[in-house]
């Protein structure tokens, strides 16, 4: 996992602001792919100069890279390109008005994280976090109790190894939690038994890994799911949050509605998103792709 990583670059420096965290992302043995959606005017000489430029920077700091132009648009250049180039990660910058940078508010960003066959790591705009190794940090993971949220663990105990992390386990009891009682009638369900069950979840799970031998701590709190995240997301010590996502509902609308926005908006953390049940379907972009081609693919390899 992180072992190859996909950059998409508009020609920007707040696009070029997710570079340093794709690096440290890749570490040593991995590799960097940097793409540019184009458009079919512009001078294709100069956008080649522009990712030689920077692959020969990111070279020289030790990073291997190869790069690639896509004639089209850009949500059609990176779920193509990540499966063509069997990506196991992107990394892209977000917010702004145009091109890559619109991929937090527009329909590009909802249709990359909608699909997304890897993770996604989303770089805020006002990220201010450095990934430089050190023992107070910590990546903060979101649980509910279901398989679907824990399956951004894995991808998470990899990053913080990246970056020498702890990890800090966060579960939220809204404090309006209704549940079902017959057919039409609601019942508020105590919040102490639910913040204590809730705790006891976060513990079970946090000894597993800790026998693993890594750090973990937990955090149950009462609050909206949406603002205790971005709490702890723009504290100094975290370093990123991981959350896994599928669909519409639940832990989905951190990252598929407007909570989402604000979140990133907001964040001077990255996000990490994982979609656990996009793997199947992998294979078959993989397949698409090579049966039909892309549209005028040139890349350069350093």
């Amino acid at each position: 996992m992180f072992r190859k990583v996909l950059v998409p670059l508009d020609g920007s420096e707040l696009a070029e602001r997710a570079l340093p965290y794709a690096c440290r992302l890749a570490g040593t043995l991995g590799r960097l792919v940097l793409i540019r959606a184009a458009g079919e005017r512009e001078p294709r000489d100069d956008v080649r100069t522009y990712l030689d430029a920077v692959a020969a920077r990111l070279q020289q700091g030790g990073a291997a890279t190869e790069w690639h132009v896509y004639y089209g648009s850009a949500s059609g250049a990176i779920g193509n390109e990540a499966a063509l180039q069997r990506a196991d990660t992107v990394v892209m910058s977000t917010h702004g008005r145009s091109g890559v940078q619109r991929l937090v508010c527009g329909s590009v960003a909802e249709q990359v994280l909608h699909e997304a066959e890897v993770p996604v790591l989303l770089v805020p705009a006002r990220a201010n976090t450095a990934w430089d190794a050190g023992s107070g940090r910590r990546i903060v993971i979101p649980l509910d109790g279901s398989a679907l949220a824990e399956a951004a663990l894995e991808p998470a105990i990899v990053l913080a190894g990246r970056l020498r992390a702890a990890l800090l386990l966060v579960g939220v009891v809204q404090p309006l939690d209704l549940v079902a009682a017959g057919y039409d009638a609601l019942a508020a369900i105590e919040l102490e038994p639910r913040e204590n069950q809730v705790s006891a979840y976060l513990e079970s799970v946090a000894a597993g890994l800790r026998q693993r031998g890594l750090r973990v701590a937990t955090l149950a709190e009462v609050g909206q799911p949406a603002v205790v995240i971005a709490r702890l997301a723009a504290q100094a010590e975290t370093a990123a949050v991981a959350i896994a996502t599928h669909g519409r509902r639940g832990l989905a609308q951190l990252v598929l509605g407007s909570v989402t926005s604000d979140l990133v908006r907001h964040a001077t953390a990255p996000l990490l998103v994982v979609r656990p049940y996009a793997t199947e379907r992998a294979a078959k972009r993989v397949e698409t792709v090579q049966l039909h081609g892309i549209p005028a693919l040139a890349g350069g390899i350093f």
